[in-house]
């Protein structure tokens, strides 16, 4: 929005500048013409004053026709210095103003330039973005997710190690499927079947009691 509203003001100001520029030249190229139809007017005016002298020698004409002639010529020349004194001017004023309209076109290139650096970042900034995502992806699939809530009975690879695919990399137990292998003699099988309920006590446990259901038989 800021970078818009400039583009917006370096536009106007190259117009406005160009635009006086334009005026300026224009009133140059009148003073300048005025300045040398004064020129051309006191060029007239100073043979008039080196014929009327002649004529005021010959005793053909008063004096006070000398000095209108003389005077007219003074006017001429003082309106002269002063066109040139305003042309003068009005160059500096335009040298001015095409200063102004270089320097609003710099404006204008630094800001074209400006425009590229923030596309060229947003360019980067998307291809970084790729990037994180794509190493997110990675990091997702190097995250290891176990089917069941457990425990790590033994590990096969140390932190920080490559693992082949399809490696195992943990050994879990799964707390609600803890089996036992019992060994009964024959006067205890009584009762043991497949499904039937039974009690369990630990040795190392004393005093819990678990209970449990038969899965199976071994042949052995």
């Amino acid at each position: 929005l800021y970078l818009a509203r400039q583009k917006k003001e370096v536009v106007l100001n190259i117009s406005i500048a160009e635009q006086q520029v334009d005026e300026l030249s224009r009133q140059t190229a009148a003073v300048r013409a005025k300045a040398a139809s004064v020129e051309a007017q006191i060029q007239q005016t100073s043979r008039d004053c080196d014929r009327f002298a002649a004529l005021y020698k010959a005793d053909v004409i008063s004096g006070q026709q000398l000095e209108k002639v003389s005077t007219e010529l003074t006017t001429k020349e003082k309106e002269k210095k002063a066109l040139d004194e305003q042309v003068a001017a009005l160059k500096e004023s335009v040298g001015i103003a095409r200063d102004r309209v270089k320097l609003a076109r710099t404006g204008k290139l630094r800001i074209q330039e400006t425009d590229g650096e923030i596309r060229a970042l947003r360019d980067k900034v998307k291809d970084l973005t790729a990037a994180l995502n794509s190493v997110k992806e990675d990091v997702a699939e190097c995250r290891l997710i176990s089917p069941i809530d457990g425990r790590i009975a033994k590990r096969f690879f140390a932190e920080g190690s490559i693992v082949p695919p399809e490696r195992q990399v943990f050994s879990l137990i799964n707390p609600k499927d803890i089996y036992i292998t019992a060994l009964l003699e024959e006067n205890k099988l009584e009762g043991v079947r497949p499904g039937a309920e039974v009690n369990i006590s630990i040795d190392a446990y004393p005093g819990q009691e678990y209970r449990g259901r038969v899965e199976k038989i071994m042949p052995a």
